[in-house]
Parts: structure tokens; C-alpha cells; sequence
């Protein structure tokens, strides 16, 4: 306290005769520049008059003042024709310089430029000439700081001089003053009662005092608020699914959530670690080397153990510091995995759709040729071509009923309903495409009434019969449905006596357009959605499918639906 009192009453001295100084000083180097541009200005002028204008009378003008004065001669269109000090071939089009712009427009254009490095201004003035070309003259004169740089040995011994009669003041004037304030502030820090100092002492300390005391509490309550907002960034952090990481730009991690730890398998703290080492993957590697050296972000995903990340690398801006890295990594393995899905569907669709249009489009023109002239002929090539229609046609239903499905799936109105019921109306609706076969429904167990869509149930059995129809190896079938309530779910199981399913296909026949034997399948027309669509249509109803078989003993469907909530 002492001490600022003291700089305060010796700085106030000082600070007249600065102050004093610099405007006397402002004012001699306005009148200084004015001067200097008038001079320049006539300069140009004088030039100018001189007669037609050409590149060796400029040199030699400007030669002629050592080089002090440096001549511009620029065309109409900015194009610089001549400059005594730069190369005027090399120099870019100067119709933008406010000079130039000046001059084209009014006849004459002046502008001052500020050189840091050199501690001058160049003064520039341009003039139009008659056959609108410009010329322009320029000078390095000094600026104001240069012009105090100068006087500064001057301005010292002035400075030492009042700086002497200053300091002896101020330490008589710093002594009468200082001891009440001490004393104030020696009660404040230690949380004593100061009113009786400030009784004691003037009345001016008053508001000193409880300004003080204001800006104490101010600050504890800054302080919670900072602790607050800390605790709530911490919080939003942890409940990120991304993980997120802040370092400095030399590699220091500064911060981090818990997700990043699990995304990077860390199992230490990560604090004042550095980020190359948290990964051995060659791209983590070189984004971290490019954000700490180039200053640079970048992503980029990274496919790890079945799993999917998209890393992305952001160069944050602060005007405190001179930025940080953040790292934000997001699993994307679902998102990915439902895009190669996606591709996958189109891929298939197309080949699925291509294989009855070729049928159609083979057979039709071979009947348009009249290469079959024969009715019976003509005939059985009419029914390829209906045949190939007909399962395309399925192939579309299948598709549109499969996406209509997915896009409805959170709209579908469930009502209680017997599950026997059901049933039966699925194998009602195939009973064409059971004739010729001696095929026989048996049902056991009970009848339970479940909530379900009777719609979409009735679907996932229509395409388990059909499949069991299509699979049937001779022309007497059983299939056997057997129902089994238990505590908290329904077990539905539908067996039939077909060819079976490999054990190594069993695991992919819930997969859209798969076919556990495409040549088998060729002989039994199928788009391959319908067992994609018994699983969805499940999992719609929180239950399940699953599949046991035996190559030639038969397939058993098992469906889990979860039993009414009590």
C-alpha cells in the first residue's frame, strides 16, 4: 500500500511533464508533416511539368536526389510503367492504391503508409497527367515515435531532474497519508471490526472500505458459480455418448470423459498424458502430429474389432490461449452397419429383380419374333413369362410390405387376440398353393389370447407355411404347430418334414434376399424377404425367432411372444 501510494504521488509529477512533452511534440511534428507534404506535392508538380515523360528522365530525376525520392509512373489502367527502386515488370497492378484511385478520379490522390520495421511513413502523392496516365512521388519521413527517439537524451535529464524534486514529495506526503489506511486494511485482512478505525480516520477511507468488502463477496460468489458451471460441463460430459478429450497443443491431455476411456480401452487416468500415445492406429497418429504441428484439424473413421468410430480432430480458438485440440470420437457401428445394409438391399433388389425381367423379356421377344408359330409352343412360353411375372411380382409386394412395416413400426395398434386364431386364418389364405399336396395342419397345446397385431401375425405365419409348403419333399406333409405358455412368455414352434436347412446356413436365413441354396431355390421360386420379415415383425412385438434343423429331417420355427403384463 505504501509503495502505491508513493508511485501514485511521484507518477503524478512525472505524468504532467510527459504529458506536456508528447503534445508539444504532436503538435510540432503536425506542422512538420504538412510541410513535408506540400514540398512533396510540389515536387511532383515540378516534375510533371518538366515535359513528355520517359523512363530514363525519371531515373535520372530520381538519381538526381540520391534516390531520397522515388518516382511512380503508372497507366490509366494501373499498370505500373516505371519505379525507380523496384522493377516495374514485377510490380501488380496499382488501380486499387487510394492514391491512384484519387488521382484517376479528381486529378490528384495523396495516401501515408506506416513501416513498423523501419520506423518511417511513406508519403505518397499522385498526379494525373494529361494523357491520363499517372505519376506518382514518394518520400520516408519519420514518424512521431522516431521524432521522440530522437529527444529522448533531452528528455531524460529533463526527467532526472523533476524525477528528484518529485521522489522527496512524494515520500513526505506518502508518510502523513498511509498510516490510517494501514491500519484500516490490517482490520479488514484479518476480519476485525473497522469501525472503530474508521472512526478514527478520515472519512474518505469509507467507501474504499465497502468497496472492498463488495467485491470480496463478489468474488466468493464467482467463485461457486465457476465450482457450479465446472461441475455442469463435467456432468454433460459424462452423459455424452461421444467420448471427448481437450488437450493442449503440444499433446498434454487437459480433460476427458469416461466414454473415451471405453472407446480407447484406456484403463489409467489419462491426465498430463500425451496423445500419440493413446493409440497405436496410423491415422490417429497423423491427425494428432497434424493438429500439433500444422495447427490443423482433421477425421476420419476408424473400423476396430467389429466396431465402427468417426474421429474428428477441432482446433478450438480462445483469446486466452493460443487454442487446444479437441477429440470427439462417436460410435457409428450401427449407422454403418445399416448403410452396408442398405447398399447391400439395393445390390440385391437389382440382381433379384433382373432375373425375372431377363425371363420375361427373353421369352417375349423370341414370341414377338414369331419363332414359335405353334399355339401349344406359344403357349408354354406364355406361362415362363407369367410364371417370371408372377414372382416378380411377389418380389415387389414383399419389398413394399417389408418397408411399409419398418416405416409403421412404432404406429401398429395391437389387440388382444387368440393366437389359434390366427393361425388358422394363415393357413386358410394358402389353400391354393396347397393343392396337389396331401399337406395337413395339426395344432397342440393351448389357445392363449395375446396382444398382437393380428395383421402382422398373421404374416409371419403365412410365410413360414409357405416356406414349408415349398420346401415339402414329397406330396404327404405334416406340419405340426404346437403352442406352450409359460410365466412370463409364449412359446409357438412350427415344424415341418421338408429337406432342412444346412447348419451352416441356419445362421444368415433371417438376412434379406439370403437363400440357404439358390440352385435349390431356382426350382422354388422365393424373394428370399420372407424370413427378413418374420424377424422384424417379431422383434415389432418384443419376441423373437430362432431356427432348429436337420438337412432332410425337417425345420422346426421357434416364436417367443412375450405374455400381458399383469
Amino acid at each position: 500500500m505504501r509503495q502505491k501510494f508513493f508511485r501514485a504521488l511521484f507518477g503524478l509529477g512525472m505524468l504532467s511533464l510527459v504529458v506536456s512533452t508528447v503534445i508539444l511534440s504532436y503538435l510540432f511534428y503536425n506542422n512538420w508533416k504538412h510541410d513535408f507534404r506540400t514540398v512533396l506535392y510540389t515536387e511532383g508538380r515540378i516534375i510533371a511539368s518538366t515535359g513528355t515523360l520517359t523512363p530514363d528522365r525519371l531515373q535520372a530525376i530520381a538519381q538526381s536526389t540520391n534516390n531520397t525520392l522515388r518516382i511512380t509512373w503508372i497507366s490509366y489502367e494501373g499498370k505500373v510503367l516505371f519505379d525507380s527502386v523496384h522493377d516495374a515488370d514485377s510490380m501488380d497492378n496499382h488501380l486499387q492504391r487510394p492514391e491512384i484511385s484519387q488521382a484517376i478520379l479528381h486529378g490528384e490522390g495523396s495516401d501515408i503508409r506506416d513501416s513498423s520495421t523501419i520506423h518511417a511513413i511513406s508519403y505518397y502523392e499522385a498526379i494525373r497527367l494529361p494523357d491520363n496516365s499517372i505519376l506518382r512521388v514518394s518520400r520516408n519521413g519519420s514518424t512521431v515515435y522516431k521524432v521522440i527517439l530522437d529527444a529522448a537524451p533531452g528528455l531524460f535529464l529533463l526527467f532526472a531532474a523533476m524525477s528528484g524534486g518529485c521522489y522527496l514529495l512524494a515520500r513526505r506526503w506518502t508518510a502523513d497519508a498511509i498510516y490510517p489506511i494501514e491500519e484500516i486494511v490490517k482490520a479488514w485482512t484479518s476480519h476485525g471490526d473497522t469501525k472503530p478505525v474508521i472512526d478514527e480516520a478520515y472519512n474518505e477511507i469509507t467507501p474504499l472500505l465497502s468497496r472492498l468488502s463488495f467485491q470480496k463477496n463478489e468474488l466468493e460468489a464467482m467463485i461457486l458459480r465457476l465450482q457450479a458451471e465446472k461441475n455442469t460441463l463435467r456432468s454433460i460430459m459424462e452423459e455424452m455418448d461421444e467420448g471427448l478429450l481437450l488437450a493442449e497443443l503440444d499433446g498434454t491431455i487437459i480433460t476427458y470423459n469416461e466414454h473415451l476411456k471405453e472407446f480407447l480401452n484406456a484403463k489409467s487416468e489419462l491426465h498430463g498424458e500425451s496423445l500419440l500415445l493413446l493409440s497405436d492406429d496410423v491415422e490417429w497418429r497423423k491427425n494428432v502430429i497434424n493438429a500439433m504441428r500444422k495447427h490443423q484439424g482433421g477425421e476420419y473413421l476408424l473400423h476396430k474389432d467389429n466396431q465402427h468410430f468417426h474421429i474428428i480432430f477441432h482446433i478450438t480458438e480462445d483469446d486466452r490461449y493460443k487454442g487446444r485440440l479437441l477429440v470427439i470420437i462417436s460410435d457409428i457401428t450401427q449407422s454403418y452397419l445399416e448403410q452396408q445394409r442398405r447398399h447391400e438391399f439395393t445390390s440385391n433388389v437389382s440382381h433379384e429383380l433382373k432375373t425375372p425381367l431377363t425371363t420375361i423379356s427373353g421369352y417375349a421377344e423370341i414370341l414377338a419374333k414369331g419363332m414359335y408359330p405353334n399355339k401349344e409352343e406359344a403357349t408354354l412360353l406364355g406361362g415362363h413369362i407369367h410364371t417370371a411375372a408372377l414372382h416378380m411380382q411377389e418380389l415387389i409386394d414383399t419389398i413394399l410390405k417389408l418397408s411399409r412395416i419398418e416405416d409403421e413400426g412404432s404406429e401398429v395398434l395391437f389387440k388382444q387376440t387368440s393366437i389359434r386364431s390366427v393361425i388358422n386364418s394363415a393357413w386358410q389364405q394358402l389353400a391354393t398353393k396347397r393343392q396337389g399336396k396331401n399337406i395337413t395342419l395339426a395344432m397342440t397345446g393351448e389357445s392363449p389370447s395375446l396382444l398382437l397385431s393380428p395383421k402382422l401375425i398373421e404374416e409371419v405365419f403365412i410365410n413360414l407355411f409357405d416356406n414349408a409348403i415349398k420346401f415339402s419333399k414329397n406330396l404327404d406333409n405334416h406340419i405340426i404347430v404346437n403352442i406352450c405358455t409359460k410365466e412370463s412368455f409364449t412359446v409357438v414352434s412350427v415344424t415341418d418334414e421338408g429337406i432342412g436347412i444346412p447348419k451352416d446356413k441356419q445362421a444368415r436365413i433371417f438376412e434379406r434376399f439370403y437363400q440357404a441354396d439358390p440352385s435349390r431355390n431356382s426350382k422354388r421360386e422365393g424373394s428370399g424377404l420372407g424370413l427378413a420379415l418374420v424377424k422384424h415383425i417379431m422383434e415389432i412385438h418384443s419376441g423373437s425367432v430362432a431356427v432348429k434343423s436337420e438337412p432332410g429331417e425337417g425345420t422346426t420355427f421357434i416364436l417367443r411372444f412375450k405374455n400381458n403384463d399383469n
